[in-house]
């Protein structure tokens, strides 16, 4: 009995000193290698916004036509020079048949003159016909290239080329009077159509829109001269209705404006350029012109550009976000950020190669956001924090070098 409970005492004090060994070595392994998370830290960019709504300004008059028929020439943010047409009233639908008909006569007319007097004339159909292959296959590969400068020009060729096939055995004795039975039906044609319709041509180049809001007389480049807070919200309330007989505006000078009320402090505080981010998709590096004198808090700021008039023209009023800070740097989870309780410092640990590195990062104070802080990206500094580092967000008593899994 003795000898048994000596050896029962010797097999606890054996399993003691095993659990004892087991949890030292346990612990010693886990200094060495512990599990871990991470995320990838990724380069963004983020900026500090607020909230603009104000009014579009041109060098812009209405255009107005008499009540009829009208049928516009130019098209939607069309340059336009001096003299030229943009749109036509006609008394009734046959003047507008007419005028139609007076163009399909105009061309063909023109085609045969241009054949009759062709001066390298081909006297050979197959050659003609390479010809016109030949002058087809370069306006298909201007198209394709988007090079339209001189479409025109080569679709008049190539409708000419089709017309001397037509009457390639005619000649200039059959097409002389073919061309004099056109003229006198062109002169017919057009003493018809110019009594029955009133054409509108600028005055001066422009930049062409069909809208109209009534307001081109109200929000001019004289009216925010010196406009105060007061004189803004009175302007801004002003919805007149377009009279009847407008057709459009022009537009005679490339840079345009946006007027908009902002805090003093932000109004104030403006660079020599800003970027405001329209809702319609326009993006606009803009000048600040002009800022009022501070009423309730609040002054009226007048920017400015020459870019992008043609996505502005038939606007009156946007809205928008001015983008005050833009900041570029690099995301770090709010879980791995960490504290230097001696220095006050932040620093995060990086997973590399399997071991947890220390990465000291300088943040942008303004920036915080639900889930990240955004560190200054420093890409000449050997031992910043960069993009595709792994970031350690959840792992046990680290330190500098440790191994971790």
């Amino acid at each position: 009995m003795k000898n048994q409970g000596f050896w029962i005492t010797r097999i606890i004090a054996f399993a003691i000193c095993v659990f004892v060994i087991a949890y030292m070595g346990f612990h010693i392994l886990s200094s060495f290698s512990v599990p871990v998370s991470t995320v990838t830290a990724v380069l963004t960019k983020t900026s500090e916004t607020i909230p603009v709504s104000g009014v579009v300004t041109r060098e812009e008059k209405a255009l107005s036509l008499p009540p009829g028929i009208i049928e516009l020439i130019a098209m939607e943010s069309e340059r336009v020079s001096a003299g030229q047409a943009i749109a036509v009233t006609y008394q009734s639908e046959a003047a507008r048949a007419n005028s139609r008909e007076l163009a399909e006569k105009t061309e063909r007319r023109d085609l045969l003159a241009y054949i009759a007097t062709y001066s390298g004339i081909v006297t050979d159909t197959a050659e003609l016909d390479r010809e016109l292959r030949s002058r087809t296959a370069a306006l298909l590969s201007d198209v394709a290239h988007g090079n339209l400068s001189d479409l025109s020009k080569q679709s008049v060729e190539i409708k000419a080329l089709l017309f001397r096939q037509e009457h390639f055995y005619e000649g200039a004795v059959i097409l002389t009077p073919l061309i004099n039975q056109l003229d006198a039906e062109i002169a017919t044609l057009s003493a018809s159509v110019a009594s029955a319709s009133t054409s509108l041509r600028a005055d001066q180049p422009g930049l062409f829109s069909p809208l109209t809001d009534g307001l081109e007389g109200v929000w001019t480049p004289d009216a925010l001269d010196g406009i105060t807070v007061s004189a803004y919200n009175e302007l801004i309330t002003r919805r007149p209705s377009p009279p009847d007989e407008s057709k459009g505006r022009l537009v005679s000078n490339w840079t345009w404006r946006f007027t908009s009320l902002l805090p003093e402090y932000e109004a104030k505080t403006l660079g020599n350029s800003v970027i405001i981010r329209f809702t319609d998709g326009l993006t606009c590096q803009m000048t600040p012109e002009a800022v009022s004198e501070e009423e309730d808090g609040q002054c009226v700021v007048t920017f400015s550009t020459d870019k992008y008039i043609d996505r502005v023209i038939s606007e009156r009023r946007l809205q928008g976000e001015l983008i005050y800070t833009e900041y570029e740097g690099v995301r770090v989870p709010q879980e791995g950020l960490r504290i230097d309780n001696e220095t006050g410092g932040y620093y995060v640990y990086c997973l590399l190669l399997g071991r947890a590195v220390r990465k000291n990062v300088t943040l942008y104070d303004t920036i915080e956001r639900d889930n990240y802080f955004l560190a200054i990206y420093t890409p000449e500094d050997r031992g910043a924090l960069l993009p595709g580092d792994e970031i350690i967000t959840e792992g046990k008593e680290l330190f500098d070098g440790k191994s971790v899994d």
